[in-house]
């Protein structure tokens, strides 16, 4: 009989980590998966230990466990011992190719919170083939940065397909509107991009396609407005900061679909993997009350780009910013909120009218937090069996995937019966819309 754990989660005792143990303590499926929970300092563990307890949470067949993960071979080991390692350790530029790389050689699966496109891209670069000979899942970025997207451009495109199996994707667009805050690890991360990341890889993996396995149609350069078709919405808004990430996922699912769809005509059809069409393309931005305040929200976040490509603007964000390991306190991250609104046409052909479709994802408590924690543990538990033989094709062979690509429908019901996540897709048409502009 196996010995392994089911999940070892790393970063335990770091903010994200947190929320995410307690999130996978309080599971209603808690008594069918044994957990981990890992981090380099003992001191820590035990406050955290305390701290569960204290929210009289049951810490009955849970382990805690000292890794440091820059030492190989304790990491190794550690890994070994798990089926799916949750890792929260960041930055991950910096800390987080020695777990990708032990999971690959051992066929253990991988998920986590990171942001970083850069990374994403050594990563597939390096331990992609690896991964599929072992037959390891690694799917990064399933935190808020870029499930929503993710799942948002896929529903849609499905919606799209059950109303007309002939149809394919043409444009797809995501606006987000959030109440949120940001913690210590995330400005960490910020400056990590800024400070350790060479240029040349920083521009290898920034362009539109950089993380799918082919180019799709071109993609437009950020801007400072951004809205939906009139005829379909009056929502606007400016430059979204996760858009770098959210579109590069996006977009290597759309990639990873295509190119499954060549590779063996025979899983063409599968659902979960159907190519969503050559003239798919998406983008994102942030949602905004009015288009002032979309210019201005752009030309801020354009304008804190720049400065911290400065040395002395860096030094100082790093000594006023929250430190790493902290974050907003519980009853403000019940308070925040996420909505976020995709809209995907069909893509157009000569004499035929264009169909259109709305997905609204809408998730309650703290997007980047407490949402986070929801979207790494279900995609974590779908990655055990008996879930896993609901997985796609794509991760039944392993390899660097995105959330969609990998966890395929399971996953979005799973993300439902949280409690927390609506998820609602429908056909829209241009007139409906436009009539509904007007009696707003």
């Amino acid at each position: 009989m196996s010995t392994k754990k089911d999940i070892l989660l790393l970063g335990a005792t770091g903010y994200s980590g947190r929320l995410t143990a307690a999130y996978l303590l309080k599971h209603p499926a808690r008594s069918t998966f044994s957990l981990q929970l890992a981090g380099r300092s003992k001191a820590k563990l035990d406050a955290l230990a305390a701290q569960l307890r204290a929210d009289s949470l049951s810490l009955d067949g849970v382990e805690f466990v000292l890794i440091d993960v820059t030492n190989d071979s304790q990491l190794e080991r550690a890994v070994k011992d798990a089926r799916v390692v949750i890792n929260t350790v960041g930055p991950f530029w910096l800390w987080g190719t020695p777990v990708v790389r032990a999971c690959a050689r051992n066929g253990v699966h991988y998920v986590d919170i990171n942001g970083e496109w850069p990374w994403v891209h050594k990563i597939i670069q390096e331990y992609d083939f690896l991964a599929t000979k072992t037959g390891a899942v690694i799917v990064p970025c399933c935190g808020f940065d870029s499930v929503p997207g993710d799942v948002s451009a896929y529903v849609s495109v499905r919606t799209l397909q059950a109303h007309n199996p002939a149809l394919t994707a043409g444009d797809s667009t995501t606006a987000y509107n959030v109440k949120g805050g940001v913690s210590g690890g995330t400005v960490s991360t910020a400056i990590t991009f800024m400070e350790s990341i060479p240029r040349w890889r920083m521009s290898q993996s920034s362009r539109p396609y950089a993380l799918s396995p082919v180019i799709g149609k071109r993609a437009a350069w950020p801007r400072f407005l951004y809205s939906f078709p009139p005829s379909l919405s009056s929502i606007q808004g400016g430059y979204w900061v996760m858009r770098g990430i959210n579109t590069a996922i996006v977009r290597r699912t759309w990639g990873l679909f295509y190119t499954n769809s060549l590779r063996n005509s025979s899983q063409a059809s599968e659902p979960s993997t159907k190519p969503y069409g050559p003239e798919f393309l998406y983008d994102e931005f942030m949602q905004t009350a009015s288009v002032f305040h979309s210019f201005a929200t752009s030309f801020m976040l354009f304008s804190t780009m720049v400065l911290m490509m400065f040395a002395p603007v860096r030094w100082i964000a790093k000594r006023v910013v929250p430190s790493a390991g902290s974050g907003p306190p519980p009853e403000v991250l019940e308070q925040r909120w996420a909505k976020i609104t995709n809209i995907t046409s069909s893509a157009p052909s000569p004499g035929q009218r264009q169909t259109h479709v709305q997905t609204i994802f809408k998730g309650r408590g703290d997007p980047g937090y407490l949402l986070t924690a929801i979207f790494l543990g279900e995609a974590a538990l779908t990655l055990l069996p008996p879930s896993f033989d609901g997985l796609t094709s794509l991760a039944k062979r392993g390899g660097v995937l995105t959330p969609m690509s990998a966890l395929g429908e399971g996953y979005i019901e799973r993300l439902k019966r949280s409690g927390r996540i609506e998820i609602d897709s429908k056909v829209i048409t241009e007139r409906a819309s436009a009539s509904a502009k007007k009696t707003q």
